[in-house]
């Protein structure tokens, strides 16, 4: 076993690490890829598996750093790469306000009130996560 680097990833947008779905936001994980339905927006957002994976365990309030040690221990990849790409998904999902910080207080994550409509489905794609962070659209 080789010893790993213990420089924790910066959080995103200077929150404490910890996210939760935001309110209206609704996901399906199939097959690996998350599909990601903002009600409030109208917009669908696809992640690809490693998205996927850092959605669900944000879904679940693991830390970003968490689960940047995570993802370097099952992917068997450089702890300092896979915390930048990490912290890239998520600050690209803070900002296109798919989750927000755990602090915030609020309802927690798949918890909502009221009657929910969905609305008409215009088919814009606004956001494509490939690869880590590294490639596609925010």
């Amino acid at each position: 076993m080789h010893a790993r680097k213990s420089t924790r990833p910066s959080t995103a947008l200077g929150h404490s690490g910890r996210f939760k779905p935001a309110p209206l936001v609704l996901s399906v994980v199939r097959d690996g890829d998350a599909t990601l339905l903002d009600l409030r927006s109208q917009r669908c957002f696809t992640l690809d598996e490693v998205g996927a994976r850092i959605w669900v365990l944000l879904s679940k309030g693991t830390e970003q750093a968490v689960i940047a040690e995570l993802l370097a221990e099952e992917y068997d990849a450089p702890f300092d790469v896979i915390a930048s790409d990490t912290n890239a998904i998520v600050d690209a999902l803070v900002k296109a306000r798919l989750v927000r910080p755990l602090d915030e207080g609020g309802s927690p994550p798949g918890r909502t009130t009221g009657r929910l409509r969905i609305p008409w489905l215009s088919g814009r794609w606004r956001i494509s996560v490939r690869g880590g962070g590294r490639r596609g659209q925010v």
